[in-house]
């Protein structure tokens, strides 16, 4: 059967599966076809989250010309001025707030010492990830630290 994966962009891709393919399947398949890794990859029908956990399609109802929809992830790797690197998944949708509090976590640097950097810019305010970092073709992003 063939279904339909919309990704955040609108471009619709067409998959030929079987209904008994688990989710995990179809997320190599968009893989394959698009260089999207799995692991940002999200996928949703009738708004419901897919799970991967062994679930197949035929689980999810999911029929020949079912729409689905493909959120992605964005891999962001922070690099110190040490060049230590770490790598961050985080929706595309959430503020910088919230990729500055992931950092404090992981690192233990205050989110008001953060001065984020991102292709040559100082990255201020706290707008959603994907005014700073995200189009269509851009799932990784190298961001640095101003003094760490």
């Amino acid at each position: 059967m063939q279904i339909t994966v919309q990704k955040p962009t609108g471009k619709q891709i067409t998959l030929d599966v079987d209904s008994s393919e688990s989710v995990q399947s179809v997320k190599q398949k968009i893989q394959s076809k698009e260089g999207i890794a799995k692991d940002q990859q999200r996928l949703f029908y009738q708004d419901t989250p897919l799970q991967q956990g062994g679930r197949s399609l035929q689980d999810y109802a999911i029929r020949t010309n079912s729409l689905l929809q493909l959120k992605i992830d964005l891999k962001i790797y922070l690099q110190l001025i040490n060049s230590e690197i770490y790598t961050f998944i985080i929706d595309p949708a959430e503020k910088m707030s919230v990729l500055k509090q992931k950092i404090q976590d992981k690192l233990n640097i205050p989110v008001e010492k953060q001065h984020i950097i991102h292709r040559g810019i100082d990255v201020s305010g706290d707008f959603p990830l994907s005014n700073y970092m995200y189009d269509e073709n851009t799932y990784n992003t190298i961001i640095k630290l101003r003094g760490y």
